[in-house]
Order: structure tokens, then sequence, then C-alpha cells
């Protein structure tokens, strides 16, 4: 739906079914609060910078990780990928910083941080991060 130009409604489709999920058991269904997310994001980039209201990500987001089953990874994730949308990747990558010095190992928050180094045209910095993985972490 979203790919055949009607960004709004499957917005407002994907908000019914999470407002539907009982908010203790939002986290155990990452692939629909997920997808809100990213649609709610869309939806707020495509305003002018002025209009722009993130409170409905960010209540989504807290409301998530108030879920016993949320993975923290994931939350932290769309947090930075959040800061990337609303600050700017400088923010991001600050928190990136932040959450691998919380979780050093993380595959998933290392690929993150990967793509905003090259994002931000770090490639060296990148590449370093890379070839620096433990075997254990690049075979996850």
């Amino acid at each position: 739906m979203e790919m055949a130009g009607r960004s709004e409604e499957a917005l407002a489709l994907a908000e019914a079914a999470v407002a539907k999920v009982p908010a203790e058991k939002l986290g155990a269904v990452p692939q629909l609060w997920e997808r809100y997310f990213r649609l709610a994001v869309a939806a707020q980039l495509r305003l002018p910078e002025s209009q722009r209201d993130w409170t409905t990500v960010d209540d989504l987001l807290d409301r998530v990780a108030a879920s016993p089953d949320a993975d923290r990874l994931i939350v932290e994730r769309r947090r930075i990928d959040l800061l990337s949308a609303r600050e700017g990747l400088p923010a991001a990558l600050e928190a990136s910083d932040a959450a691998l010095e919380a979780s050093p190992g993380a595959a998933a928050l290392l690929g993150q941080r990967v793509l905003l180094l090259t994002s931000l045209e770090r490639v060296d910095e990148a590449r370093r991060l890379l070839e620096g993985l433990p075997d254990e972490v690049r075979d996850s």
C-alpha cells in the first residue's frame, strides 16, 4: 500500500493495528510496531520542518520500551534512527556511541554504526570498525 502512493492510508491502518495491541504486549510484535514507526517517521519527514511533531513517534518508542517483551536493542536502534531523521546523522552517531558503550559487541548496533559512518562519508573509520570486529560478532 505504501508503495502505491497511499502512504497516509498505510499509516492510518498501521496506527489502528498498533492501537489494538495491549501496551504490555506491543514489544512482542516488532514486525507491527516497527512498520508503524517507519511510516510515522516518513510522514513527519514529508512535512516542512516547522510543522513536524515527533510526539507520536516518541510515544510509540516509549510504549514499546515499557513492554516486558520488548527487545531493548531493537528499541535502541529505532531511537537512533529517529535521531537521524529528527536531528541528523551526527546526533545519531553520538547516540550510537552511547548505545555501544552500554552494549559492546552488539552486532546490530555495530552494523548500524557502520551505516551511519558511511552515510557521513567516514568510510575509512567504518572499514576500521569492520576489520576490528571479533569473529563471533562478524559471524552473527
